[in-house]
């Protein structure tokens, strides 16, 4: 049992690193050993068709990353490996890959060293190029290998209860897991729980949502209207949007759907006092703000959680307290652009990537949140802003990088501007210097407690 216990503290000891010591070689020893427990990795009929690519150089990283349309996270290690397996059966290249990143992954952590199981590994066809690959032979993933900080924040992500994943004799459980991007089929439950296991995809401290400059300008003007010194920001999620106007604020929180996300925040705004809630706990609390917002959230929000925003709203604002709401309108651009993404992709956030982290997304309309606040008891005032979506042109970067990666990687990416691009930054300064608002495409709303 001692021996068991030793195996298991390894699994749970290991961490997906994503920042690595670079100026720290990898002893000869070390490697070897590592290597040894991938030889020893099972594999179907005892094939060992696998192969790996030892990448240290960095002139064949930028390749990679430039040409590929890898992740750039390869920048930050080391070493990487990639994994290959000559194209016997293919569903047996994964199965076995797997096995040896999987060896790989805990000899590393058991001699001190992190690793990251990479599968952003880009366009597989350009990678066998560069590294002059065989034709036969299949890419299944990167793993990256390195020294890392330890004294660096690496806490376990949650995980599920042993009951929620074993079932005996036959199937228990849901059929079918709802990822639609319409918010009004999911509830705060669902909501939390996506976001409790899936907000860790990355590390701590990346953006995961995405957001035009224009965007972030906009929130950091309208922020000059919260209160600096007892302020609430709802589901932020990352803690990006905050970095536009957190340097002006003496006293500011955030109240998230789980501690994951809370984590997230804190690790964005590292250096900044923030304080962070559990959005149920602090809904039972007798806690009260001069100010709250839900920036670019309200969209994303199931029917259940934007009732009980109001709710909070109504419970937790000082009199005269506002809450202010901004969110991206379905003006005509964006109900077009919504309808051809899920119709070329699918309604499932899993599979369009662009909207996926935070959860659920839908443009709304301006004049149906305006009538739901008034009859909600507030007195409101409302504005929109620039008529053609200024995150137009963050996704046309977005594309450029998922045609490069071949559908491999939208995130940790080189932010290229294309010719598409710099057309929307044109529209985007042509529209901020007009007055063109009267259909906008982000709404603003001010909502006073009386």
């Amino acid at each position: 049992m001692q021996n068991s216990n030793a195996i298991l503290d390894n699994i749970k000891s290991r961490r997906s690193v994503r920042k690595f010591l670079l100026d720290k070689e990898i002893e000869k020893e070390k490697l070897d050993l590592i290597f040894e427990a991938a030889k020893w990795s099972p594999t179907n009929c005892n094939k060992q068709l696998w192969k790996i690519i030892v990448i240290k150089s960095n002139e064949v990283k930028n390749r990679l990353v430039k040409e590929a349309g890898s992740s750039t996270l390869i920048l930050k290690a080391p070493l990487v490996l990639a994994v290959i397996h000559y194209d016997d059966v293919y569903l047996e290249a994964f199965q076995t890959t797997a096995i040896v990143t999987q060896n790989i992954m805990l000899m590393a952590n058991e001699l001190g060293l992190g690793t990251l199981f990479l599968n952003s590994k880009g366009n597989a066809d350009k990678i066998k190029k560069i590294l002059n690959i065989p034709e036969k032979y299949i890419v299944t993933n990167f793993i990256l290998l390195g020294y890392y900080d330890k004294n660096k924040r690496h806490t376990p992500p949650k995980r599920k209860r042993i009951e929620e994943f074993i079932s005996y004799e036959n199937f228990q459980g849901l059929s079918e897991i709802n990822w639609s991007h319409d918010p009004a089929k999911w509830n705060y439950k669902s909501l939390k729980e996506y976001q409790t296991y899936i907000s860790r995809k990355t590390q701590m401290g990346t953006k995961q949502d995405i957001f035009d400059e224009d965007e972030v300008e906009l929130v950091k003007n309208i922020s000059k209207n919260y209160n600096k010194h007892n302020h609430l920001e709802l589901f932020s999620y990352d803690g990006w949007i905050l970095k536009g106007y957190i340097n002006d604020m003496k006293n500011l929180s955030v109240a998230e759907t789980s501690e994951e996300t809370i984590l997230y925040s804190q690790e964005t705004l590292e250096g900044n006092n923030i304080k962070g809630y559990i959005f149920e706990e602090i809904e039972q609390s007798e806690l009260t703000f001069d100010s709250i917002s839900l920036n670019f959230r309200l969209e994303r929000l199931p029917d259940d959680t934007k009732q009980r925003v109001w709710d909070f709203a109504r419970k937790h604002l000082v009199k005269d307290g506002t809450l202010h709401i901004v969110f991206r309108n379905d003006n005509i651009f964006f109900k077009l652009f919504y309808k051809l993404l899920i119709k070329k992709m699918g309604d499932n956030i899993s599979k369009t990537a662009i909207f996926a982290f935070f959860g659920p997304y839908k443009p709304l309309s301006h004049d149906k949140i305006l009538q739901e606040l008034k009859d909600e008891g507030f007195e409101i005032e409302g504005k929109k802003f620039m008529p053609f979506p200024p995150i137009f042109r963050t996704i046309a970067r977005l594309m450029y990088q998922y045609k490069l990666s071949k559908g491999g990687n939208f995130m940790h990416r080189i932010d290229k501007e294309t010719k598409l691009s710099k057309f929307f930054g044109a529209i985007n300064r042509l529209q901020n210097r007009f007055d063109l608002n009267f259909y906008g495409s982000i709404s603003y709303i001010k909502c006073k407690k009386i």
